[in-house]
């Protein structure tokens, strides 16, 4: 009877024991996929800023050149005037 009574106690331990190990397994996970999902967050958000950026350069040398020329000819036009 006690052999009995021993052995399904070391059952529920085991149990229990598997029950928390595959609990901590799935938390173990869901903070791994968390932050896999948190790092490629960020890198999308680095290379989007980073390309943002080559694109205001490219954009804003563009727009400097347009704006000095437009300003080069207002002025000669302001000296042809005087």
């Amino acid at each position: 009877m006690e052999e009995k009574e021993a052995e399904r106690e070391i059952e529920a331990v085991e149990r229990e024991e598997r029950r928390w190990r595959e609990m901590m397994e799935r938390e173990e996970r869901r903070e791994r996929e968390r932050r896999e999902q948190e790092e490629r967050l960020e890198r999308e958000a680095r290379e989007r800023e980073e390309r943002e950026d080559r694109e205001m350069r490219e954009r804003g040398k563009k727009r400097q050149g347009t704006k000095e020329r437009g300003e080069i000819s207002s002025a000669f036009r302001a000296f042809c005037k005087k």
